[in-house]
């Protein structure tokens, strides 16, 4: 009796569990449709949203706009379609593909010699830790020379497997036709040097010798070197007037734009600052007072363990102030001191006026691109400019005012007497001290006053004079 009410409870029980199933998929369904039309609905009216402001500027012969709209249209479908596929992947595992793009980068280093020995290991914990090694090495250098050293590898290693040659371990016999390949097609200096370097650093990292320190590639290189060297030809010095100049135009056209770029310009004159450092700038790295302008800067090309460096700029109360000037952009574009954002970003245009993005700084071609047009406008030789004629502006301007050369290298960051020299443009004046102090007026003037001989003057046909004793 017992077991004929328990079967008849679980069959009810089960009833209900079908009728629940049955309701459950009835009701998700007409989510989905419901859903779905939704979507459909919401397409619909886009599209013929779109299509009457299409075919109003078509009325109107805009054909421009008409074009600008078409190209919207497809952004927005291509946009759809991205966004689709990385939920899927993320959906699908998107751990596992993110680590893809690690492993990718990681492949780059050939599994020999040390690394060799490595995979050999049997101990699970000893395994665990030389999977990490290879991120570890990657880390030797900043990302930007680790990703173009190991295009260059891949370049020799494309090259010597079309020449039926062991890419790897690298064999200073076969490097050096590799180099005389790259002297005689890119006939580039900097390409040779590149591979040089880009070889000995994988090689070290698998523990194997630098081809570059054979003999004979040392001397492949060292001729290399000499037949493909050009003339340096640097850029001009910026200077305080090309800087007022900048000033007044950014005042009378009030744009953001203008603001920001001649913000950039005189803190990158003022602290001789890099195009990196200064893009990566935040306001939570600098503070002002009363009289200065303190900077901090994080990440520098010549600090690659990221100790740090403190710069400071001075109020000059005048309508070039560096600090001033970062103060009205900061209010402009609401920025506090403190605020984590980098500061100088990309500018987006709406209808209310131009703000910046929310993230991402501005990218170096595009300060480079504004810096160019804007010395166009103004009237100067854009060609002969660049960003780099902030930083040496700075300099060069320090230099011919005196400032101590312990501060002058510290105010710059320069490790070398060399780099630091090289930003520098000495005046005219300047440069002609050197022949002043060697005392020649001074001797011509006692021999002419003292000499008992006869000196006979004359004006030669070409110009300047003769003087015979």
């Amino acid at each position: 009796m017992e077991n004929e009410m328990f079967d008849k409870l679980m069959a009810e029980l089960q009833q209900t569990c079908r009728e629940m199933d049955e309701k459950i998929t009835s009701s998700m369904a007409e989510v989905k449709r419901e859903v779905s039309y939704a979507q459909e609905r919401t397409a619909k009216d886009f599209s013929q949203k779109l299509n009457r402001t299409t075919y109003q500027f078509r009325k109107k012969g805009n054909e421009k706009q008409y074009t600008f709209n078409s190209g919207v249209e497809e952004a927005i479908a291509s946009a759809q379609q991205e966004l689709e596929r990385m939920a899927s992947s993320v959906d699908d595992g998107g751990k596992e593909s993110l680590r893809k793009a690690a492993d990718h980068l990681e492949e780059g280093l050939p599994r020999e010699g040390t690394w060799k020995l490595l995979d050999e290991l049997h101990d699970p914990v000893l395994k665990d830790l030389a999977s990490r090694l290879p991120n570890t090495i990657l880390h030797s250098r900043a990302s930007s020379t680790v990703k173009k050293y190991l295009g260059a590898y891949r370049r020799w290693k494309s090259w010597a497997v079309s020449h039926r040659l062991p890419p790897f371990p690298a064999k200073p016999q076969h490097f050096v036709l590799y180099l005389q390949h790259l002297g005689e097609t890119i006939k580039s200096k900097s390409a040779v040097e590149e591979a040089c370097n880009a070889l000995s650093w994988v090689h070290s990292s698998s523990g194997f010798a630098a081809p570059s320190s054979h003999p004979f590639v040392r001397a492949t290189l060292e001729g290399l070197q000499r037949e493909l060297a050009k003339p340096i030809v640097k850029k001009e010095p910026v200077t305080v007037e090309m800087l007022e100049a900048m000033v007044k135009d950014a005042e009378s056209s009030g744009t953001l734009s203008d603001l920001r770029l001649v913000t950039a310009c005189l803190l990158s004159f003022a602290g001789f600052l890099r195009s990196s450092e200064l893009v990566e700038l935040r306001p939570c790295d600098c503070s002002a007072t009363t009289q200065m302008l303190k900077v901090n800067i994080v990440k520098s090309k010549n600090d690659q363990l990221r100790h740090g460096s403190e710069l400071l700029i001075a109020r000059t109360n005048s309508s070039t102030c560096p600090v001033a000037m970062l103060e009205q952009y900061m209010a402009r574009t609401g920025m506090r001191w403190g605020d984590d954002c980098y500061l100088f970003r990309a500018i987006q245009r709406t209808k209310n006026g131009e703000t910046l993005r929310q993230s991402g700084h501005i990218s170096y071609s595009c300060v480079m691109d504004l810096f160019k047009k804007k010395m166009s406008k103004l009237g100067f030789e854009a060609p002969e400019f660049g960003l780099h004629s902030l930083r040496s502006g700075g300099a060069t301007t320090a230099a011919n005012a005196g400032v101590p050369d312990r501060l002058f290298k510290r105010h710059g960051r320069w490790r070398s007497e060399n780099a630091k020299d090289g930003y520098i443009k000495d005046s005219v004046e300047k440069r002609l001290q050197v022949s002043k102090k060697l005392g020649l007026y001074l001797l011509s003037y006692s021999l002419l006053c003292s000499s008992k001989c006869v000196i006979s003057y004359s004006q030669p046909a070409c110009g300047g004079t003769n003087l015979r004793w």
